[in-house]
């Protein structure tokens, strides 16, 4: 409920925000989605500006076209890539938080916890969401949106291929190899995808969760073995 989070924000540690979070290499660059026009730019650039993260607006009339992006971003210095919604908005201490998971790691992707925005701008309605699970990411896209990711320069063609670029950027990522959770809400968003289902390849079966089943019966050996069976 709303209530419930209400008090579960006032026990909320924000990421402290240092110049080593804002400054340090390599950088992290959002990519915001212009095709809904411009409602909500400005506090969302204001939120990346804070963070010193830099931003391209993409995806609509008279923006970038996917080559001219590609151009427009240092690939040498292998920037990290935020594909955002307009009106969305990163934590205090987002950067920092983001580098610190991805120092040391070969992922191509992290993703965190997030929120909504209401219409008074208060937080409602989080999202806690599991670690890497490959079988429930088949069925509802809970990284798009929410997310850093690495891709290569050619990647980038995704941005004309496709209406749903972001999406499509992150299915790229997570076809690399499993992507990292930081369990923080670092996101605060105007609203969420409804949940789908994503064309992905077949689930490796080291990346199912495991399962217990337990079988609340007592001296009935015939009832256990007909659910054994």
């Amino acid at each position: 409920s709303r209530r419930a989070y209400d008090l579960w924000l006032l026990h909320e540690h924000a990421t402290p925000l240092t110049r080593e979070g804002i400054e340090a290499a390599p950088p992290i660059i959002a990519l915001i989605d212009g095709s809904a026009g411009q409602g909500g730019l400005q506090e969302t650039l204001g939120s990346l500006e804070a963070e010193g993260i830099a931003a391209l607006l993409v995806g609509g009339d008279n923006l970038p076209a996917a080559d001219e992006i590609a151009r427009q971003v240092d690939w040498s210095q292998d920037p990290w890539l935020m594909p955002v919604a307009l009106g969305d908005r990163v934590a205090p201490g987002t950067a920092a938080a983001y580098r610190k998971a991805m120092s040391g790691t070969g992922v191509h992707l992290i993703y965190a916890d997030d929120d909504l925005l209401d219409k008074a701008g208060r937080r409602v309605t989080p999202h806690f969401k599991p670690d890497w699970n490959s079988e429930l990411f088949r069925h509802f896209d809970y990284l798009s949106g929410a997310c850093i990711l690495r891709i290569a320069r050619q990647d980038i063609a995704a941005l004309a291929s496709t209406k749903d670029w972001g999406r499509e950027l992150v299915l790229r990522a997570v076809g690399k190899g499993a992507p990292l959770h930081i369990r923080k809400v670092l996101h605060h968003r105007r609203k969420r995808p409804r949940p789908e289902a994503v064309a992905l390849a077949s689930v490796q079966a080291r990346d199912l969760p495991p399962v217990t089943v337990i079988v609340p019966t007592r001296n009935r050996s015939d009832l256990l073995e007909t659910c054994l069976r």
